[in-house]
């Protein structure tokens, strides 16, 4: 140090003295951590070495005797009569000492660039932890865990260029915490996580803790990246990566927390390799958002305390929680997000829309009273009326006779009664009540004569789309939504619709008059929106093109795209420019195999490629003759719905990508929402 640096450390010196003697004049301990708010001038390096310097000098002082309390933390206090000194040194005399068995050889390193050692027994763990490797470390820290339960993880901690792959099968995960306990909670030592709900639990498991943070200095790049790029991304990782022009690290694919991955010994080198890759580029990336973390004084102060109160929630949580920004609507990490500017989760309110009322209109007395009890009538699917069968309805996904009388059976009385109620059907046998979201569809015979009806009870749920308010703020992004009859397609669109009414021009077509009810007057549930009807079928693709040139929508909604012709009235629209979203059956994979529909996505098309692009089949075989998309996919985003999971969607982001990754037959992303009572869970998932 220079002469200057030398006066500023005495003064430093000076100052933690007089702290440390005024915690032995009133009897206290005086922790080492508190050094540090002497020096909140200096970078987080320069006040590790201080403090570093402070504390050996102390450790001089034969007034004060050096302690390390239960939990890990370092400590001076006034030394009392007949307390022992220091250390003295060792007796002339010579002792035999057994030596300290060496460290693992590094495992081949491949191209990685670093080593990586197994450490499978608690003598070399000791030793790990006394090593200068361990002690002189004054750089991050990296801290990672695979595996599916404590019992069967691996503790991985990357120290410079070296991964260590501490087995907690072998040692046990109560050692393993003993001995890293005051490594993973020394404050002066920065340690690196990358989405640490991924191993928050198990971390938390091996620490025996779930309310208080195991770690102490602890950074979670997910968190960095999305503060210094404003998005919450679904794949921070790679992003970072590019970022800082890093290349992706190979067998990715081996990179797993599964039991099948991690529930034999010894442990696959793929799966090592590849974890290590991923930690030593993690370290590369935090030294190079260094500048950028230190370019404000509290910048990585406020990260540091956000990644603590991440690793708090994830050792009871395993997804990513997210809120919403109230003026950007974007998707951002609760941790980052100020109480003051939440979006408010909407309160979701089911409006049933009459149901009593309708089953008493439709249904004689005695079959209604089935369905008016207030524990069954919520869950009020669908009725069936079948000619000269015994009447029932679908109620919670279960089927419940509406006769005990198994001989009582519906008459035709009874379904004319329900087809007087509605006026008659369509040429889609579909009929509405008016201003009403109820549906009955007719069952014919060879002859024409209705002989059974269907009854799905309509309602619709106010603020369910909240859970796409960063997706429908992005004006340019077609959605599509797709899932079997009765998941909760429709009404998720009556949602959509209402909300895009507040600002923008919103025009439905509506096939049968399900999506704003029967009659002139669409239902209110839809908001400010405008409605076409369809007279029938096969006009809907005409009624759609008539929408775009006639009334200047910004958005058109559409229910149940299933014919070839409506496809291209979709692509007419969205060239001109106006904003798509529609609904229709299936998957994304399904949708891929219907070939009237599969242009929603870009549609398939076979090409014949070259030996070099020849691709190979599960059984080995070679095949020239691939598919490929295209054309662009009409719809940007998908969102998959699944029966029975209404707070759960799975949404595709970038349909393009997903669709190519089937083709060549691989899995793609998904990303999970599941809707909490405070804000919402995201995780990925491949598909």
């Amino acid at each position: 140090m220079t002469s200057a640096d030398d006066v500023s450390f005495e003064t430093r010196m000076a100052r933690v003295r007089a702290r440390v003697s005024h915690c032995v004049a009133n009897k206290s301990p005086c922790y080492v951590s508190t050094f540090a708010k002497t020096m909140t001038d200096l970078s987080n390096s320069q006040r590790r070495q201080a403090t570093i310097r402070i504390v050996e000098l102390l450790k001089r002082d034969k007034s004060l005797q050096f302690k390390i309390d239960t939990i890990g933390r370092e400590y001076f206090a006034p030394r009392t009569a007949g307390s022992p000194m220091l250390p003295l040194p060792p007796p002339s005399t010579p002792r035999r000492v057994a030596p300290s068995p060496p460290m693992p050889p590094p495992l081949p390193p491949s191209a990685l660039p670093g080593t990586f050692v197994m450490i499978t027994t608690h003598l070399h763990l000791e030793t790990l932890v006394a090593s200068a490797d361990l002690v002189a470390h004054d750089g991050p820290i990296g801290v990672d865990v695979l595996g599916p339960t404590a019992a069967l993880a691996v503790l991985q901690l990357t120290v410079g260029s070296t991964v260590f792959f501490i087995d907690c099968k072998s040692i046990s995960p109560a050692l393993v915490w003993h001995e890293l306990r005051a490594t993973l909670q020394n404050p002066f030592v920065p340690k690196i996580v990358f989405n640490v709900y991924a191993f928050g639990q198990i971390l938390g498991a091996i620490a025996e803790t779930t309310t208080v943070c195991p770690m102490a200095a602890v950074l979670d790049l997910e968190l960095a990246m999305e503060a210094k790029t404003g998005a919450a991304s679904s794949d921070a990782f790679h992003a970072l990566l590019a970022m800082h022009g890093m290349e992706r690290p190979p067998k990715e694919h081996c990179h797993a927390r599964a039991a099948k991955a991690l529930g034999a010994r010894p442990l696959s080198h793929d799966l090592l390799e590849t974890a290590a890759w991923h930690s030593l580029l993690l370290q590369r990336a935090y030294i190079k958002l260094q500048p950028w973390l230190c370019a404000t004084s509290d910048r990585l102060a406020q990260l540091e305390d956000a990644s603590s109160v991440r690793i708090t929630a994830a050792l009871t949580l395993c997804e990513r929680q997210v809120a919403f920004d109230a003026a950007s609507q974007q998707l951002t990490s609760v941790e980052l997000l100020p109480q003051s500017t939440m979006a408010t989760s909407p309160t979701l309110v089911l409006h049933d829309d009459n149901v009593a009322d309708v089953i008493s209109s439709l249904l004689p007395a005695p079959w209604a009273a089935h369905l008016l009890v207030p524990e069954v009538l919520p869950h009020v699917h669908d009725i069936d009326l079948d000619v000269g069968r015994r009447p029932w309805a679908w109620v919670g996904g279960k089927r419940l006779f509406l006769a005990a009388d198994p001989t009582a059976t519906v008459g035709a009385p009874d379904v004319a009664r329900v087809v007087a109620a509605v006026g008659g059907f369509g040429t889609d046998n579909r009929a509405g009540l008016a201003r009403q979201l109820h549906r009955v569809s007719a069952m014919r015979n060879r002859h024409g004569d209705v002989v059974g009806v269907t009854v799905r009870m309509g309602r619709y749920v106010e603020g369910c789309a909240g859970m796409l308010a960063d997706i429908l703020a992005d004006t340019t992004k077609n959605v599509l939504f797709l899932g079997a009859p009765g998941c909760g397609k429709t009404t998720l669109v009556r949602d959509v619709a209402r909300h895009l009414s507040q600002r923008h021009n919103v025009c439905i077509i509506d096939t049968s008059n399900e999506i704003a009810g029967d009659g002139d007057v669409p239902h209110h549930c839809v908001g400010l929106a405008r409605r076409m009807m369809v007279p029938c079928l096969n006009a809907q693709a005409a009624v759609m093109v008539e929408c775009v040139q006639n009334h200047t929508p910004e958005v058109l909604v559409i229910d149940e795209i299933g014919r070839a012709t409506e496809v291209e009235a979709a692509r007419t629209c969205q060239q001109r420019g106006v904003r798509t979203i529609a609904s229709a059956h299936g998957t994304l994979r399904k949708l891929l195999k219907n070939k009237p529909l599969r242009g929603l996505v870009g549609g398939v098309e076979a090409v014949t490629v070259g030996d070099a692009n020849a691709r190979k089949g599960p059984d080995g075989s070679v095949h020239k003759v691939c598919a490929e998309r295209c054309d662009a996919p009409i719809f940007d985003v998908i969102v998959e719905l699944a029966k029975g999971e209404y707070d759960t969607w799975r949404v595709v982001l970038d349909a393009a990508v997903a669709v190519d990754a089937i083709l060549q037959g691989h899995s793609y992303e998904v990303q999970v929402r599941t809707r909490s009572t405070t804000a919402f869970s995201m995780s990925m998932e491949q598909a």
